[in-house]
């Protein structure tokens, strides 16, 4: 009801984002390299869990993919 009455008027995206996988996250973070910069890290080791709020939270919305090529 919410996003009816306010979500969709603000152009919000009514789906959930999926659960990726560590190997999805790591692919995600290497077809990005911008997000190096966005989440303050270097590299991907130990950082799988900032990988995966920031596909959920900016990622999904942005239809970026998290497939490895």
């Amino acid at each position: 009801m919410h996003y009816e009455s306010a979500g969709k008027g603000e152009g919000r995206n009514p789906f959930c984002a999926p659960e990726i996988t560590a190997q999805q996250a790591r692919c995600y973070f290497e077809n990005y390299p911008d997000l190096k910069e966005d989440l303050s890290i270097t590299g991907y080791e130990g950082n799988t869990d900032k990988i995966k709020s920031h596909w959920r939270s900016k990622g999904f919305t942005e239809g970026r993919e998290y497939e490895c090529n």
